[in-house]
């Protein structure tokens, strides 16, 4: 169990925005709120370019609520997820990092949690388990109790990490050394969080919080929307690359090199399995659609 308050660290939240002006009153109303009363925060929001009143919308809703210590960065043009985080992590100002995306949410507790465990573990990266609910779920989600409750945690260590990518984006804190040595790949439009996590914990300890902190409104890979997770040709794609790229890099043992090739062969075992499932679902739909008719 955790009983420490974060009053010692500074912690940047580092949050992207695009075209998010249905979701902001949501991100700031029912998630940030639950923070806006500790001092030792910064919250940094890059907005990649949206073409709607996203950032008029922020404003507005940060200053009624009261948030005083946020910046707004405008990128000129739209630079996607990698070189977006890459700009609020070289603004930010935190001994940690946590990256939250504008359409999930946190536990009101998971900095609490996830930071203290990191001191005590000596860790520098680290994720938690999230799940998957529908928004009227999520105050009931947030307010668990887990003052009471022991926190258990893994250590993500190579190779296994080759084989899956241990969490989400939203789920993770990286303490400030990480990026003096590590930023997401900028030429990645996809897998770019996954490429980080390889190539930072190779180097750094890094944990996974094995309780559900982190909420996520829709499916890692079967979604139907167009957000970058449901392209499952192009993310396969760019996850062949990130594989290779190590290959490719001299610090890492032969033996190594070759479960690389091996995680590689798994990959596209998995996106068969990812594509099928997708597949099923859409045709299922269409004859459902088609029987309504």
């Amino acid at each position: 169990m955790y009983s420490k308050s974060i009053n010692n660290y500074f912690i940047s939240i580092i949050i992207p925005i695009y075209n998010d002006e249905e979701i902001i009153p949501r991100l700031v109303d029912e998630v940030l709120i639950h923070f806006n009363d500790i001092n030792l925060f910064e919250i940094i929001f890059i907005d990649d370019k949206s073409t709607d009143n996203s950032v008029g919308m922020l404003n507005t809703l940060l200053r009624k609520n009261n948030f005083n210590n946020f910046k707004i960065i405008l990128n000129s043009q739209n630079l996607g997820a990698s070189a977006t985080r890459n700009i609020g992590c070289k603004n930010a100002k935190g001994d940690y990092l946590a990256f939250l995306d504008s359409d999930d949410a946190w536990h009101k507790d998971k900095l609490n949690i996830q930071i203290n465990l990191m001191q005590e573990t000596n860790s520098y990266i680290s994720g938690t388990k999230h799940k998957i609910i529908s928004p009227n779920q999520l105050k009931k989600e947030m307010n668990i109790d887990f003052k009471t409750k022991e926190i258990h945690f893994t250590e993500v260590k190579w190779p296994n990490i080759l084989f899956k990518s241990p969490f989400c984006t939203p789920s993770v804190i990286i303490h400030r050394s990480v990026i003096e040595k590590y930023l997401f790949n900028d030429k990645l439009r996809f897998a770019e969080d996954y490429d980080f996590w390889l190539r930072s914990s190779y180097e750094f300890k890094t944990i996974k919080i094995l309780e559900d902190l982190t909420f996520t409104f829709k499916h890692d890979f079967l979604s139907d929307s167009n957000s970058l997770s449901s392209n499952l040709f192009l993310m396969q794609k760019s996850v062949t690359l990130v594989r290779i790229n190590l290959i490719k890099e001299p610090k890492y043992s032969f033996i190594l090199k070759i479960l690389i090739v091996a995680a590689l062969l798994f990959e596209y075992f998995k996106f068969l399995i990812r594509f099928l499932k997708k597949f099923s679902l859409r045709t299922r739909q269409l004859i459902l659609n088609k029987n309504f008719k």
